[in-house]
């Protein structure tokens, strides 16, 4: 989800002004689609819609996976390399942005199904004090409360950080160093008062992973859901993969494309940043919903907490259809019913996954650029009425 604060706004000019020289000096993301696309479906000319209009939007390129009971519907358009011309195909790996944080929340309820840890635990019953001590409100909350986003914890990525992004300054920085931001700053509000979407509570999530087993938080979610369910063109780790596409952000909505790779990859490639960190795919992204949704990756007792939504208190503009948040899950109403999932949004990358209960349908959407009008045409309710 993003909210278009000033931060945003004064990000996007800054980043004309940083990156106004970069050269690309990365490997051409050339992709194996054959595993992955498939547009033999009796809706397929309705699904193709949704390529057709983000592509009118002005993203450079748009990969869509939908789920039903018919079947699975999976293509991509567009460029995955506008300096080089390369297309976008379903088999290129994106930027899944906050999505990842639906893995992080289901990672931390495998721990509990595990008897691992309880979501009623406080945090610093894992995280050390010497971290714990520093952020305000983090000796009090509970794993919960960082799932629902109701900790209070202030957020990590401010002006200074933006900055530091995108004056190419900060390169891969992990979960335990990115939060040393917030060390000796004030909180926003007392645990559970009210609810505010902060990405720093999922850097003290993948914490609370890492503490808790002994390992990296990447590495558990690679053996817990990665390796488990078979997401092969899903990657969480520091390197980024060869099939990879570039990202872009068309800064004054004018419909020229700045190639921000760099900037996405130093921003999120650090290790544990499971606010946003996750490499994927539609196709991926799509299976792994359907499969939490169908009640194969957690017990019932935890899917069901997972889905234990509550009201926000501070809404996107022109998305009041999001009728709450849940454990790294969004509840929308929508004309076509409820729907279950996850925005993402990182830099150069934007993106959805859904699932509607009654029609058992998923969608998920990945494109590789970013613009407040692509952002506008991805985010409204209507992107969804190809479905139905």
């Amino acid at each position: 989800m993003k909210t278009k604060s000033i931060i945003t706004i004064i990000g996007l000019f800054l980043t004309a002004t940083f990156i106004s020289c970069e050269k690309t000096e990365f490997d051409l993301p050339v992709a194996d689609s054959s595993s992955y696309e498939n547009t033999d479906h009796p809706k397929a000319d309705s699904y193709q819609l949704i390529i057709d209009d983000l592509l009118a939007a002005g993203v450079p390129g748009a990969s869509v996976t939908v789920r039903s009971p018919e079947g699975i519907w999976c293509n991509a358009g567009g460029k995955a390399d506008l300096k080089n011309n390369i297309d976008l195909n379903a088999g290129h790996s994106l930027r899944a942005g906050s999505m990842s944080k639906t893995f992080a929340a289901t990672t931390i309820l495998i721990l509990q199904d595990e008897g691992i840890l309880s979501i009623d635990d406080k945090i610093n019953k894992y995280i050390p004090h010497r971290i714990t001590d520093k952020i305000e409100n983090a000796n009090d909350v509970t794993i919960r409360q960082l799932l629902n986003m109701t900790s209070g914890i202030r957020d990590y990525y401010g002006l200074k950080s933006m900055l530091e992004i995108l004056n190419l300054s900060s390169v891969k920085k992990s979960a335990e160093e990115n939060l040393k931001a917030i060390y000796d700053k004030p909180a926003n509000f007392k645990p559970g008062e009210k609810n505010l979407y902060t990405n720093a509570n999922y850097l003290l999530a993948a914490l609370v992973i890492k503490y808790a087993t002994g390992k990296t938080a990447n590495e558990v979610v690679q053996e817990k859901l990665i390796d488990r369910f078979g997401l092969s063109n899903t990657y969480i780790s520091t390197a980024q993969p060869a099939n990879m596409s570039r990202s872009y952000i068309d800064i004054y909505d004018d419909g020229y494309m700045k190639d921000v790779t760099k900037i996405d990859n130093n921003a999120v490639g650090g290790e544990d940043m499971l606010d946003g960190g996750i490499i994927s795919s539609p196709y991926d992204l799509s299976k792994f919903l359907e499969l939490l949704m169908h009640g194969e990756i957690l017990t019932e007792n935890s899917l069901n907490q997972m889905k234990e939504f509550r009201g926000l208190t501070e809404l996107v503009e022109d998305m009041e259809y999001i009728k709450g948040y849940g454990l790294a899950l969004m509840k929308l109403e929508t004309e076509h019913g409820t729907a279950i999932g996850h925005y993402g949004n990182v830099h150069g990358f934007t993106g959805l996954m859904f699932y509607f209960p009654e029609a058992d349908i998923t969608l998920s959407i990945i494109v590789n650029g970013h613009s407040y009008k692509m952002q506008e045409v991805l985010e409204r309710e209507g992107i969804f009425n190809h479905l139905f």
